[in-house]
């Protein structure tokens, strides 16, 4: 019996080895200097949210009601570092496990609409490209957001597409269950559970009709506690830094998602035209209703972010689109159906592997995605602000202009224990210019640092530093950041 338990568990993991080295890959991609690279200003804003806040109660009034997402992943990321701790990787390492397992589930729903081969490919380019690897990692809703639809559309299609019927009553669960979660994690994740709920509409029979509607039912009602949360959260104006998207912006998202690589342009063009003459030159090209469905998820999420945008208020953003677009991944795919290998039985392995060595390449050595800046810096400047520090001692006056001081005391207090204090964090260009001003005047210091990151930092700010600090000795510049030194 042992020997017989064993030989099965071989047999599956043989039989699944594909898919678990590119779990492994995307797994060790995602966690590839992770703690190195900066929190940005918005996942510091989610810490302040969630585990800087006193309590529960004060999380909710504080934190979310104040937000534009819903509360889940603050819940998540509360509870999590309540027992891990506020560390670089503790805080990313939920959402790069996260990430990696809404992959899993992106295989698992391929497997249903397209087979095997289109399903590895799928999950390969996915697990290796730059839009992806980066949402995986920073500590924002998008990687639950991501796990819960992917893994709510994986049980959506087992259960009305299974030819396993003892499963269906449970799957129907923990599609609502997941579509559920999706809800409370970010409006356009629920959006995509609306439209696979809706679409589930189209494959009622009398079997299961009264389960679904069931669960719709039981999704609708889940919302209900959380309405006042949803009411406060949709009556603010948008993004009003954000501009309206161009008419050019869907082809700009995909250029993005493609790490705007000339290599993978040409790369997946070959790899389509590849599929089309396979299925031609084997059995035919096969359509079915799963390329019609990930294409509508996909493009009613950018029609619908697209239409508010531009005639309501800002809201799209490439983040926005990363919970539907493994479907439209699967469906580029989906002629690489079984039985189209081209040269031998089993060359769509070899085909796997070169999209696989190819996109690392270009994602680690064209793109450069570990050794550049994906966001405004925080880390850097603060270390770059403790060297001129130890350097010129006392005689120094320490400003930044950042959001919340908490963000650039996680690194400055916390991560670096540097005890000078700041003499300014935070500059509203509408008010505190004179504040400045007058700071600037008054000091005796020598030498002057300013730091700012991810908010408006107008150049008057600069002219009033020059006005009482001529000389600018250093200036390092960041991705939507920088600090300077001045001195008299």
């Amino acid at each position: 019996m042992s020997s017989g338990r064993s030989g099965i568990l071989l047999s599956k993991i043989s039989s699944n080895l594909p898919i678990i080295i590119i779990l492994f890959l995307a797994l060790f991609m995602r966690l590839w200097s992770v703690s190195d690279m900066s929190l940005s200003n918005d996942e510091l804003s989610s810490v302040w949210r969630s585990f800087m806040q006193n309590s529960w109660h004060d999380m909710m009034i504080n934190g979310v009601m104040t937000d534009g997402h819903p509360p889940m992943t603050y819940i998540i990321m509360r509870y999590w570092m309540g027992i891990f701790g506020d560390s670089v990787l503790s805080i990313r390492l939920p959402f790069v496990l996260a990430g990696v397992l809404g992959l899993y589930y992106t295989y698992r729903t391929g497997l249903i609409w397209f087979g095997h081969t289109a399903s590895l490919l799928a999950v390969s380019f996915l697990a290796i490209t730059s839009y992806v690897i980066y949402f995986h990692q920073i500590a924002r809703p998008y990687s639950f957001g991501f796990l819960w639809v992917q893994a709510a559309a994986f049980y959506w299609s087992r259960y009305f597409f299974s030819d396993e019927p003892d499963r269906r009553g449970l799957d129907c669960w923990l599609w609502t269950l997941m579509a559920i979660f999706s809800c409370y994690t970010h409006y356009f994740s629920l959006m995509a559970v609306g439209l696979i709920g809706l679409t589930g509409l189209f494959f009622l029979n009398k079997k299961n009709y009264k389960t679904y509607l069931l669960s719709g039912i039981l999704i609708v009602l889940a919302l209900c506690p959380g309405w006042f949360i949803f009411k406060q959260q949709l009556s603010y104006n948008g993004l009003e830094w954000l501009a309206p998207p161009g008419r050019d912006w869907l082809l700009v998202y995909f250029a993005h998602v493609m790490n705007n690589s000339v290599l993978i342009y040409i790369t997946l063009s070959i790899f389509f035209l590849i599929s089309i003459f396979a299925g031609l030159y084997r059995r035919g090209l096969r359509f079915n209703k799963f390329q019609l469905i990930g294409l509508f998820w996909f493009l009613v999420s950018f029609l619908a972010g697209y239409i508010k945008s531009v005639y309501s208020m800002p809201v799209l953003q490439y983040s926005c689109l990363i919970f539907t677009y493994p479907f439209i991944v699967l469906v580029f795919f989906s002629f690489w159906t079984e039985g189209t290998e081209l040269f031998f039985s089993g060359s769509s392995y070899i085909w796997v592997f070169v999209l696989i060595v190819i996109c690392t390449y270009d994602t680690v050595y064209r793109d450069k995605y570990y050794t550049t800046e994906h966001h405004g810096e925080i880390r850097g400047l603060a270390i770059k602000m403790a060297e001129w520090t130890d350097k010129y001692g006392s005689d120094m006056l320490l400003v930044t202009n950042v959001n919340n001081n908490y963000y650039w005391d996680y690194y400055w207090m916390k991560s670096m224990d540097r005890g000078e204090k700041l003499s300014l964090y935070y500059i509203d260009p509408d008010t505190d210019i004179p504040k400045f001003d007058s700071l600037l005047s008054n000091s005796k210091a020598k030498y002057f640092a300013f730091g700012w990151s991810t908010v408006t930092t107008p150049d008057t700010l600069f002219k009033v530093a020059e006005k009482y600090y001529p000389k600018l000795l250093e200036n390092p510049t960041h991705f939507n950041s920088g600090i300077r030194l001045y001195s008299k």
